[in-house]
């Protein structure tokens, strides 16, 4: 059952990078948009 907890928190945790990296690229692909 631990192991499940840290599994699931490793998974939470690469979910929420995940997020925060794609929104910055398409913040980043926005403003370039935006400059152009």
């Amino acid at each position: 059952m631990n192991q499940f907890n840290t599994f699931s928190q490793h998974v939470y945790l690469l979910a929420n990078f995940g997020t925060a990296y794609y929104c910055r690229l398409g913040c980043k692909e926005q403003s370039q948009e935006l400059m152009s």
